[in-house]
């Protein structure tokens, strides 16, 4: 389903896309709005896709996006995707992606994502990303990625990581910010930030729990 150019408009309830390159596609200035029971299946590419200033995707009850291949839900060139409620969000390589400037991509409370090779959630290149509180996001790699001068990746009270290789990792001057009680369970690294500029900041109670290491800062990095 696709929405493109300023002053398009897409709004439906109920409604399942399957084995398409792209499940939900707002573009070039579009809005489309998705209520209850939308959801994307073996979508090959991105299962939501908002790309380009003022294009907007909002899921008002969160989104179901399984088997998605490259991108669960993207967020580029200034896009914006705002996942009301409950998520589940599934992909081959990265799960939630916000990347470029002014692009922001926001999860609601207690949704899950999956992001297999690459990342579960990523802010990049200048971009925003927010979970809300009790977020659980999973990766072989990485589960929480910030990257980039003016990247910015916001997790509320409670968020958590589970296995993986890097739990929370803010490289390349990126900002990372986590609210109380955020963890990181059973990966190899529970915190890295790398590079001149980089910051994160951990709230009260963000805990490490079976990682080989828990925390590290490198070149330059800054970790409070």
């Amino acid at each position: 389903v696709k929405a493109e150019g300023p002053g398009s408009f897409v709004s439906t309830t109920q409604s399942v896309c399957k084995d398409t390159l792209h499940g939900w596609m707002a573009v070039g200035g579009a809005r489309m709005v998705l209520e209850r029971d939308c959801s994307s299946h073996r979508s090959r590419r991105c299962a939501l896709l908002a790309a380009g200033e003022d294009s907007c995707i909002v899921a008002t009850v969160g989104m179901c996006a399984r088997a998605a291949g490259l991108y669960g839900a993207l967020a580029r060139e200034g896009g914006r995707i705002n996942l009301q409620g409950t998520s589940d969000i599934e992909s081959s390589s990265v799960g939630c992606s916000a990347q470029g400037a002014g692009s922001v991509l926001a999860l609601g409370e207690s949704s899950t994502v999956f992001g297999r090779a690459w990342a579960g959630c990523a802010a990049l290149e200048g971009a925003t990303l927010f979970c809300e509180e009790k977020c659980v996001v999973r990766s072989e790699n990485i589960s929480f990625y910030a990257a980039g001068p003016g990247s910015k990746l916001e997790l509320w009270a409670g968020c958590l990581s589970a296995g993986g290789s890097v739990a929370f990792k803010a490289a390349g001057g990126a900002l990372m910010i986590l609210e109380a009680k955020c963890g990181a369970n059973h990966c190899d690294t529970g915190y890295l930030a790398k590079g001149a500029g980089t910051r994160m900041q951990l709230g009260e109670g963000c805990y490490g729990d079976s990682c080989q290491m828990g925390l590290a800062a490198h070149k330059g990095a800054h970790i409070e």
